[in-house]
């Protein structure tokens, strides 16, 4: 963002501030005896609430009018241990349109003897116009600086009489660097850089900021309005928003609810800015930062995760996403299949494999044995089994007791006493072993996993769809299911039925559901012994069956959740596959 410079207007005489431009520890004590106003509000930094001196009588009321600038002094520099932020609320009360500033006041402002310079140097500032009635906050980078580029306070200005109408200072606070805009909550925010630069909330909906010259940052979050059903598009062909960065571009397919996604710059082709360039006027916010969050799982839409390079792993062996639609149901990537073998194999017997589900198999005993490329566990899976291994001193290894301390964290896994019990959430895993098409597979089918665990609604729709289902078909899907060497479901499961089924007719788009039953599921369950005469049914019927409950079943989840057949994810860029 860029825009106007902030100039000091000349201020009247006020009491002894300052003694000189190094602001010396001395400096400072001076400052707190020197006998100047306290001003109207004081600065949150933190769980801090630290005195503000008035350095203008407008910081002393903390009320503006046209053409008023408030000067405000800290007791110390501000900002000095990290990058920081100036944030102030300021409150209107009229409904015409007003503009008001932000800027840094730094120890060269000041002259020896205590007073504001009357001439002092221009500064960026970050000035916001078309303020109406409520409250709105604003807030500006920090630069660093020590001795006379110290910040030692900050100024709130209001525009010439006709545009900087009466406002009220509310608060001010030290913040992280943010800069962008939201106006998804009930006080509309924007964040300059250190350079400042003008925005115009009365327009922002139509001409959304443009965000340039991000180097430094490492994270946006960018927020998404519904979209209303008659323009969400069609599974095939959703609405979209769009952003251009450098020579590439990004965004999100609509949904029909609000959606809030964490987008790590490194995954926007060019980097370095972020330019609304389609269906702005949905776009709520747009907030980037300087940085993430160390330890916890990284929020991430399952299309960023397929693209998401190795090199930006925390660790080696695997990275640990949350999803950000569900945030309690978590994606590990895994660099190849025996890193995730340790994590899920135990788990896959435990759960799912026939003459294995419920008990917990040693490791040698499962060595030759294929657990699944793709794994999916809901919480109850989860807890049960870890539940089993401590009441039973079952020796679990070093990957599964990470993984515990993992999910008990995320609160998928608690702890009732000593036992363990379920939460909220679930695991899902693919790996970078897998092909790229496989990848892409493997994360949508684990993903409409996540999605039946979480959704009761969903497991409802499925469940109808299932006993709607010629039974022959079902027949064939539970044969298939039992028979094909690697996945062996135990069919008596009927929980375990209906989630596959749905899993299985979903992974692939509708115009792909027929063949793929008819043909490829086919060849596999006659090559392993099943029944010629329900293979006949299913080539006869060319899988029309799976077909009708694939087209209910997206129906469902692209009102729902933006979803389609052959794809959960929302994000795209022109790096995409899809």
């Amino acid at each position: 963002m860029t825009g106007p410079r902030f100039r000091a207007p000349r201020p009247a005489t006020l009491a002894a501030l300052l003694a000189a431009l190094s602001v010396s520890s001395a400096c400072i004590a001076a400052l707190s005896g020197c006998g100047l106003p306290r001003a109207g509000i004081g600065l949150e930094n933190g769980t801090d609430s630290l005195a503000l001196l008035a350095l203008s009588p407008a910081a002393k009321t903390c009320n503006l009018s046209g053409g008023d600038t408030a000067w405000f002094a800290a007791r110390s520099p501000i900002g000095t241990a990290v990058p920081s932020s100036i944030e102030v609320v300021v409150s209107r009360e009229e409904s015409g349109p007003g503009e008001f500033s932000v800027a840094p006041v730094f120890a060269r402002d000041l002259d020896g003897s205590g007073r504001l310079l009357g001439d002092l140097p221009p500064r960026p500032a970050g000035k916001v116009a078309g303020l109406s009635a409520g409250s709105t906050a604003f807030a500006i980078e920090l630069p660093a600086g020590t001795g006379a580029d110290a910040v030692v306070g900050f100024a709130v200005g209001a525009g010439p009489s006709e545009t900087g109408a009466r406002a009220r200072i509310l608060s001010a606070a030290v913040r992280p660097v943010e800069v962008g805009w939201d106006t998804s909550q009930a006080v509309p925010w924007i964040g300059f850089s250190r350079d400042g630069g003008t925005v115009n909330l009365s327009a922002i909906a139509a001409n959304p900021p443009e965000l340039r010259d991000l180097r430094g940052f490492s994270v946006a979050r960018i927020s998404v309005r519904a979209t209303p059903k008659d323009a969400l598009g069609v599974p095939s062909r959703p609405a979209r928003f769009s952003f251009r960065s450098g020579a590439g571009s990004f965004g999100f397919r609509a949904s029909p609810q609000d959606y809030a996604a964490t987008v790590p710059l490194a995954l926007i082709p060019g980097g370095g800015s972020i330019v609304p360039a389609s269906n702005a006027e949905r776009i709520a916010a747009v907030r980037v930062s300087r940085a993430r969050d160390a330890g916890a799982p990284l929020p991430a839409d399952p299309h960023m995760i397929l693209e998401w390079p190795v090199s930006m792993w925390r660790d080696s062996r695997r990275e640990v996403f949350s999803w950000d639609r569900f945030p309690s149901i978590l994606i590990f990537d895994t660099a190849d299949y025996a890193v995730q073998d340790r994590y899920f194999k135990r788990l896959a017997f435990f759960t799912e494999k026939k003459g294995f589900r419920g008990r917990l198999a040693s490791d040698a005993e499962i060595a030759s044995l294929h657990g699944f490329n793709a794994h999916d566990y809901r919480a109850e899976s989860l807890a049960a089994f870890f539940e089993m291994a401590r009441t039973g001193d079952f020796p679990l290894g070093a990957e599964e007791r990470e993984l515990l301390d993992i999910l008990l964290a995320r609160g998928i896994v608690v702890r009732e006493g000593r036992k363990l019990v379920p939460g909220e959430g679930a695991v899902l895993s693919v790996s970078r072993e897998s092909v790229a098409y496989l990848r892409h597979l493997f994360m949508t089918h684990e993903c409409l996993h996540g999605v039946y665990f979480a959704d009761p609604a969903f497991r409802a729709v499925v469940s109808d769809a299932y006993a709607r289902m010629d039974p022959t078909a079902v027949r064939f899907l539970r044969e298939y299911f039992s028979i094909v060497p690697g996945l062996e479901y135990d069919p008596d499961d009927a929980y375990l039925m209906e989630n596959e089924f749905m899993a299985y007719v979903l992974q692939q788009p509708v115009a792909r559901v027929g063949e793929y039953f008819s043909k490829n599921i086919l060849e596999r369950y006659l090559r392993h012994g099943g029944s010629r005469e329900v293979g006949d049914h299913i080539a006869r019927t060319g899988g029309s069956d799976f077909v009708k409950a694939a087209e209910t079943l997206e129906a469902y989840c692209f009102d729902r959740w933006g979803f389609a057949a052959g794809r959960v994810g929302l994000w795209f860029s022109s790096g995409s596959s899809d």
